[in-house]
């Protein structure tokens, strides 16, 4: 057996496969990615359609990889620093990242609920300037005359020895 043969076995292409994403998904320490991105994706696009269903399904994994590792990414939203005292080795413990993330999670509460306050400030300036203009509209529609928008009829029923009579009065409210 040469050495080029052994490259045709199924199990050895999965795993070259297999070891190629491992490289391109671990992250560098410097924070760069892998240059191995575009070598992974020409060898799994030629392996793609191979005769094997399992080389095939590793090829399209590892495509998939490949466009998620080449798609850029929006910045994070919110970041949540933790203090580290460099007095001690150690990286913060435990409770101290706990109370940082109750702590974001309260600014996040926060802000959320300062958005929903605006928004329901702006939805109440929008009533009332809907409210100011429907009763400008009604105002120039009666010429002039402003017509009542909140009033109470009042009506009396008296009687009469042979006859009733109905008094009715019209009070407006401010």
């Amino acid at each position: 057996q040469t050495p080029l043969q052994i490259l045709t076995w199924a199990p050895v292409k999965i795993s070259i496969l297999q070891l190629g994403r491992n490289c391109v998904a671990t992250p560098c320490p410097d924070g760069a990615s892998s240059l191995l991105v575009e070598l992974l994706a020409a060898t799994a696009k030629g392996l793609e359609n191979d005769m094997d269903l399992g080389v095939s399904l590793a090829a399209k994994s590892a495509l998939r990889l490949c466009d998620t590792v080449c798609v850029p990414r929006a910045p994070a939203l919110l970041y949540i620093s933790r203090a580290v005292d460099s007095s001690s080795n150690n990286q913060g413990d435990i409770s101290s990242l706990a109370k940082d993330l109750e702590f974001a999670r309260d600014e996040a509460k926060q802000a959320k609920l300062r958005a929903e306050e605006a928004d329901a400030s702006q939805r109440e300036q929008a009533k009332a300037k809907r409210r100011l203009r429907d009763e400008t509209r009604q105002e120039k529609s009666s010429n002039g005359k402003k017509l009542p928008s909140n009033k109470k009829i009042r009506t009396q029923l008296t009687k009469d020895e042979d006859s009733f009579t109905i008094d009715a009065a019209v009070k407006l409210e401010k």
